[in-house]
């Protein structure tokens, strides 16, 4: 019986140690390019003429091991470079804590209607 906990323990330590992804208005693309995306928090963009190519929420599995905030960024710019996106406007940053381990994101993707204005964004920090 003891057998028998210890390699189910295992398994879902080891089957589920990243963040939960939960993707909208898209599918995953492979093949990707290394991009730039620019982070930025809120929807306000000001006149910024842009359309959303997708929405991802990144959350906690229950047993997530690599789910702090540095893999968190690498999962949302891979995902907004695989679908061509320029901006990623963050829509809610859940830091660990008591509840959760990780560092929980909700995101949308953006693309710019002008590719050349994406020269005068900067980045925000995240969190």
């Amino acid at each position: 019986m003891f057998k028998l906990l210890t390699v189910a323990i295992v398994s879902l330590l080891f089957t589920n140690c990243s963040h939960s992804i939960s993707r909208y208005g898209y599918e995953k693309k492979e093949g990707t390019v290394n991009c730039n995306p620019i982070l930025k928090y809120g929807k306000n963009l000001g006149n910024l003429p842009v359309f959303k190519v997708g929405g991802i929420r990144l959350s906690d599995t229950g047993f997530s091991l690599t789910c702090n905030k540095y893999d968190a960024l690498a999962i949302l710019q891979k995902e907004a470079c695989s679908i061509g996106a320029d901006i990623i406007i963050i829509l809610e940053v859940d830091k660990p804590d008591f509840f959760s381990t990780c560092y929980r994101v909700e995101a949308d993707f953006v693309k710019l209607k002008d590719s050349r204005l994406k020269d005068k964004l900067t980045s925000d920090e995240l969190d």
